[in-house]
């Protein structure tokens, strides 16, 4: 075949001669319209309001690793800006977001099967 004879029209944009990158970037320009918001500089958007922090007393943790669990099972739930448990005093600290129910927080700790009460005040709490 001739050079003339394997000539066609190409379907992509203009100045993209490449069939997968074209499709690489099309595919992944929401992507890259995502990653340029994080721009390591710019801080997360926030919503009005101060975090309201909340602890449980949590009943059924035998060991650290129990601890590790509830933390990571809060830190997936909506509306938790930060968590910290503790295996030695089974008290659960959770910060939420205005918009956020410490009852959302609390059901977290019960899917684990955790029994979960409110826990008094700490120390640093009434200074």
């Amino acid at each position: 075949m001739t050079g003339d004879a394997m000539q066609h029209e190409a379907p992509y944009p203009e100045g993209m001669t490449n069939r997968p990158a074209a499709l690489l970037l099309a595919a992944f320009a929401p992507v890259a319209a995502l990653l340029t918001a994080c721009d390591g500089r710019t801080p997360p958007p926030r919503i009005d309001g101060t975090p309201v922090m909340v602890r449980f007393q949590v009943e059924g943790m035998h060991c650290g690793g129990c601890a590790e669990a509830i933390v990571a099972e809060l830190r997936e739930t909506p509306g938790v800006r930060g968590a910290q448990c503790s295996f030695d005093t089974k008290v659960a600290e959770v910060e939420l977001l205005p918009t956020a129910s410490p009852d959302d927080a609390a059901a977290a700790i019960r899917k684990l099967g955790y029994k979960v009460s409110p826990a008094p005040a700490s120390a640093a709490d009434s200074k």
